[in-house]
């Protein structure tokens, strides 16, 4: 089924909302009704698997600032944020994760609950990749009423945040401060955390950056809740199969878990695993047959989804990735929007 109608109702007023903002945010409250509405779809299995898979996207598109963030580096030895999104993943869809064990989990969950970082510390908005990835496994009820906003959540560590909230740190959160040497910052705030009596003002603030806002909530609102549904929708109708799984030398790798295509053609598919410490594996004979016709099916249900919500459809055929010789870089053989 597509989107209920519901649902797109309330995506269109949210984004009306964040472009309508001087500082393009989106209210919480706003937020919990589009959540209310996945719940009470009228088909809330897929209703309940699409709002775990949108928290799931929410979190993995703030990856890269955490995997980007040098001065983490007390945190390298703690269970990572890909890590725990991919076990959140695998569990959803009922697969065991071969990566990643339930003690890591709650070592994780400790870390946020008794240590992690400061919402005063120049890190914060980094910390918060590490928090989103965290929340997956623990959903609390989000009930914000219509004054609160995303500011009172900041400044209240022990209110219930969503994953987007966390995320809108990452993403939009900015430092400003006078002094642009962040190994001196944090050098600050960690004198300034263990050594006085944390009674003078520190020579920072955190603020929101209006563009990044409404970047993050349109994405949001215009990709990944409609992404979520798609998803939803698929492992609600398609049991995970033993032909969906690809077995590669460190572990099993889930086909729809693929973040990049670099190259296809008729003998090969070359493709990018593992976030972070990235690398290519070259898939051939049938395990290339195999991601081809995932691939395919994929892509018919995303040209399914565009003519349910009324979107043009211009190309029926499922354009390939073709690697630049001169750059390195894959772009799609058309040019074309996919589903990745």
């Amino acid at each position: 089924m597509k989107i209920p109608t519901t649902i797109l109702q309330l995506m269109t007023k949210a984004l009306a909302e964040v472009r309508g903002d001087a500082n393009h945010q989106l209210s919480p409250h706003r937020r919990r009704l589009i959540y209310d509405a996945f719940r009470t779809s009228p088909e809330p299995a897929i209703g309940k698997f699409a709002l775990a898979y949108l928290e799931i996207l929410t979190a993995r598109h703030i990856l890269p600032l955490w995997q980007e963030d040098k001065l983490f580096y007390p945190w390298r030895d703690l269970p990572q944020p890909a890590q725990l999104i991919r076990t959140c993943e695998d569990r959803l869809r009922g697969l065991l994760s071969s990566f990643f064990s339930p003690d890591a989990e709650k070592l994780a969950a400790e870390v946020v609950m008794l240590t992690g970082e400061d919402e005063r510390s120049p890190c914060y908005p980094t910390w918060c990749v590490f928090e989103a990835a965290v929340s997956l496994f623990f959903r609390a009820d989000f009930n914000p009423d219509e004054e609160t906003t995303d500011h009172d959540l900041r400044e209240n560590p022990a209110a219930k945040k969503d994953v987007a909230h966390l995320a809108l740190l990452a993403y939009a959160g900015r430092i400003l401060s006078p002094i642009s040497d962040r190994e001196k910052l944090k050098a600050i705030w960690e004198h300034w955390y263990y050594e006085t009596e944390q009674d003078t003002p520190l020579p920072w603030t955190l603020s929101l950056d209006p563009e990044a806002c409404l970047d993050f909530w349109a994405w949001w609102l215009d990709e990944a809740i409609p992404r979520a549904w798609q998803l939803a929708e698929y492992y609600q109708s398609t049991p995970v199969k033993e032909s969906d799984m690809i077995h590669l030398e460190n572990g099993i790798l889930f086909i729809g878990d693929i973040d990049e295509i670099i190259h296809e053609d008729d003998e090969q598919i070359v493709i990018l695993c593992g976030p972070g410490d990235s690398h290519e594996e070259t898939l051939t004979g049938e395990d290339a047959r195999r991601l081809s016709e995932w691939l395919d099916r994929d892509y018919d249900a995303l040209l399914q989804y565009r003519q349910a919500t009324g979107q043009e459809v211009a190309e029926r055929k499922r354009p390939r990735y073709q690697r630049n010789p001169d750059t390195s870089d894959s772009t799609p053989s058309e040019d074309i929007d996919i589903p990745f």
